[in-house]
């Protein structure tokens, strides 16, 4: 999962760290991150076992929030990152990347918009992806 993991990372930050200044984060953002920025989350993370195979393949289900001070800003840049995975295979440390499936389109984030700790309106779209791996 971790040489996953950093292939996301390193592929945002050659593909989107332009645009999506504040980073790319795993679970929280720190506090005083300027928006825009993404979060990732792994969902679920099931191995799959397949006849005659020894360990199988896991295919981890990760959502990624872009949050951004504006509606449309904020899918702009959802739109530019679901381009940037979508279809995917990314070059891992360990183990061997199959596929990168998009398995939901963006969406607005409930309860929007939110306040940042400047007291500025920020709203978020949700865009999630299955990455299966040896």
């Amino acid at each position: 999962m971790t040489s996953l993991l950093t292939a996301i990372q390193t592929l945002f930050t050659s593909s989107l760290a332009g645009s999506i200044t504040g980073g790319l984060y795993i679970g929280v953002v720190p506090p005083g991150t300027a928006a825009p920025y993404a979060v990732m989350n792994v969902i679920s993370s099931p191995t799959t076992q397949t006849y005659g195979t020894v360990g199988g393949f896991t295919e981890p289900e990760i959502q990624f929030t872009v949050r951004a001070s504006g509606a449309a800003a904020a899918l702009a840049l959802a739109e530019s990152l679901r381009d940037a995975y979508k279809n995917q295979v990314l070059s891992l440390s360990s183990g061997k990347m199959l596929n990168t499936v998009l398995t939901q389109d963006p969406i607005p984030e409930p309860q929007d918009p939110t306040q940042d700790e400047s007291g500025n309106d920020s709203f978020g779209w949700i865009i999630s992806f299955r990455f299966a791996t040896t």
